[in-house]
C-alpha cells in the first residue's frame, strides 16, 4: 500500500501549504473579480446580469482552452524543474506561449466580429443579444492578455513562485473594482456607462495583470534571465522543431480537450438555463460565480498537488509519486468538508447581496444548498484530473471519460429535460452535478489500477 511515513507527511504538508496558499488566494481573487462584477452589474437590472452571464461564457471558454494548453506545458515544466533541466523548461514555456497566443488571437477576433450571433445562440433573446454586444466586443480584446497571464503564471507556479501571480491578480482585482465603481455608475463626474463600463474596467484590469505577470516572469524567475530564452525552440533545426511541437501537442492536446469538453458542457448548460428564461439564467450566473469562489481551495490544492507530483515524476520516483497521490486524495476531503458546511449555512443569506427578485432568489438559494452537498465530490474530480492524472501523463483517458459522460448523460438528458419537458431549475442542476460524479467512478477505478502513470519523453 502506498503510504508515507509520518515525518514525510508533515514535510509534504509544509511544501503543499507553501505552494497551495498563494494559488488558493489567487483563485479567490479571480473569483472575487467575478463576484464584484456580478454584484455591481446586478444593481443595473436582471437583464444586465443575464447578459453578463452569457457574455462571460465566451471568455470562460477562451480561458479554459488556454489553461488546458498551459497545463499541458506544466506537465513537462514541473518534471523539468524537478530534475533541474532548465533548457527543457524554457523550450516548453515558449511552445505553450506560442500556441496559446495563436489560439487567443483567433478566438478574440471571432468573438469581436460575431458578438451578436454568439449571444443570440445562447438566449434567442434579441434584446439581450443587442444589449450585450458591446460587452463581448470590448472583453474580447483582452484574450491576448489572458494568454500571457495564464501561461507565464503557470510557469511561475511550477518553479515555486506561486505568490507572484497572486500579487498581480490582487492588484488586478483592486483595479477592476475601482473602475467598475467609476464607470458603471458614473462617479467622479465620469459618464455612467453601465454594462460597457464594466467591460472597459475588466479590459484595463486584465492588461494590468498581464503587465505585472510579465514583469515578475522576467525579473523574479529562477529559470529565465532573458525574454529570448522563451523562444529558443524557434531557433532549433526545422526537423527538431516540428518533432518537439508534435510531442508537446501529443500531451497538451488531450488536456486542452478535457478543458474544452468541460467548457462546452458548461456552455450547453448555460444555453439551457438561458432558454428556460431570464430568472433561471440570472440565478445560474450568480450560482456559478459563487461556486467558483467556494471552489478556490480545491483549485489551489489540486494545482499545488500537480506541481509536487511533477517534481517526483521528473526525478523520477514513481513509488513516491503514488504515495503522494494517495495522501492528496485523503487530505482533499478533510479540507473541503468545512467549506461545504459553510456554504450550506450561508446559502440562505447570499441572494440578498445581488439585488435579486424573489423568484431568482429562491432558485439561487436552492441551488446553493445543492452545491454545498456536491462540493467535496467536485473537488475530488478536480484533484484527480488536474493534480494526478494530468501530471501522470494520462490526459487521454480523462478526455475519453469526459466525452462519454457528457455525450451519453449530461448534455442529452439536460437538453431534453430543460427544453422539451421543462423540468424545474433544480432538477437540471442535479443532472449537471450527477454527470460530473459519473466521471468520478471511472477515475477512481483507473486510479486503483495504477495505469495513470506514464513516462513522458523529453522534447
Amino acid at each position: 500500500m502506498n503510504r508515507l511515513a509520518k515525518n514525510e507527511e508533515k514535510s509534504l504538508w509544509r511544501e503543499l501549504t507553501v505552494l497551495a496558499a498563494p494559488i488558493t488566494l489567487h483563485n479567490l481573487i479571480q473569483s472575487m473579480v467575478g463576484v464584484i462584477d456580478v454584484m455591481m452589474v446586478g444593481q443595473i437590472n436582471n437583464e444586465s446580469l443575464a447578459t453578463v452571464g452569457i457574455a462571460n461564457q465566451v471568455f470562460f471558454m477562451a480561458c479554459v482552452a488556454i489553461f488546458g494548453i498551459a497545463s499541458g506545458g506544466a506537465v513537462f515544466i514541473s518534471r523539468a524543474w524537478g530534475s533541474r533541466d532548465i533548457p527543457q523548461l524554457q523550450k516548453i514555456t515558449g511552445m505553450s506561449l506560442l500556441v496559446c497566443l495563436i489560439f487567443s488571437i483567433s478566438l478574440g477576433l471571432t468573438s469581436y466580429f460575431e458578438a451578436y450571433n454568439i449571444l443570440y445562440f445562447f438566449s434567442t433573446n434579441d434584446f439581450l443579444s443587442t444589449y450585450g454586444q458591446a460587452y463581448v466586443q470590448i472583453t474580447s480584446i483582452s484574450f491576448i492578455c489572458t494568454a500571457f497571464t495564464i501561461v507565464l503564471g503557470v510557469q511561475l507556479r511550477c518553479v515555486g513562485r506561486s505568490h507572484l501571480p497572486m500579487v498581480s491578480g490582487g492588484i488586478s482585482l483592486l483595479v477592476n473594482a475601482f473602475l467598475n465603481y467609476l464607470l458603471i455608475f458614473g462617479h467622479w463626474n465620469l459618464p455612467a456607462l453601465g454594462l460597457s463600463g464594466a467591460a472597459i474596467a475588466t479590459l484595463i484590469a486584465r492588461i494590468v495583470e498581464m503587465l505585472l505577470t510579465m514583469y515578475f516572469f522576467r525579473y523574479h524567475n529562477p529559470a529565465f534571465t532573458h525574454w529570448h530564452e522563451c523562444f529558443s525552440i524557434l531557433r532549433a533545426e526545422k526537423e527538431h522543431r516540428h518533432q518537439a511541437f508534435a510531442s508537446f501537442l501529443h500531451v497538451a492536446f488531450p488536456i486542452m480537450l478535457i478543458e474544452m469538453l468541460w467548457a462546452i458542457g458548461q456552455g450547453v448548460y448555460k444555453l439551457i438555463f438561458g432558454r428556460m428564461g431570464v430568472p433561471e439564467l440570472a440565478a445560474y450566473t450568480v450560482l456559478e460565480t459563487l461556486l467558483n469562489l467556494f471552489s478556490a481551495v480545491a483549485i489551489g490544492f489540486g494545482n499545488a498537488a500537480g506541481v509536487l507530483m511533477g517534481y517526483k515524476l521528473g526525478i523520477p520516483d514513481l513509488p513516491k509519486a503514488r504515495a503522494y497521490a494517495s495522501y492528496f486524495i485523503r487530505i482533499n476531503f478533510i479540507l473541503i468538508l468545512p467549506l461545504s458546511l459553510l456554504l450550506f449555512c450561508v446559502g440562505t443569506y447570499l441572494p440578498s447581496l445581488f439585488n435579486m427578485k424573489a423568484q431568482e432568489a429562491v432558485l439561487l438559494r436552492n441551488g446553493l444548498y445543492m452545491c454545498a452537498f456536491f462540493l467535496s465530490l467536485k473537488s475530488y474530480n478536480f484533484l484527480m484530473t488536474t493534480g494526478i492524472f494530468r501530471v501522470g501523463g494520462d490526459g487521454k483517458f480523462v478526455s475519453i471519460v469526459s466525452a462519454i459522460s457528457f455525450i451519453s448523460f449530461g448534455i442529452p438528458i439536460s437538453l431534453v429535460g430543460g427544453l422539451v419537458y421543462h423540468w424545474p431549475f433544480i432538477v437540471i442542476l442535479l443532472i449537471v452535478f450527477l454527470e460530473e460524479n459519473i466521471r468520478n467512478l471511472f477515475l477512481w477505478r483507473r486510479y486503483r489500477t495504477g495505469k495513470w502513470l506514464h513516462e513522458i519523453l523529453k522534447l
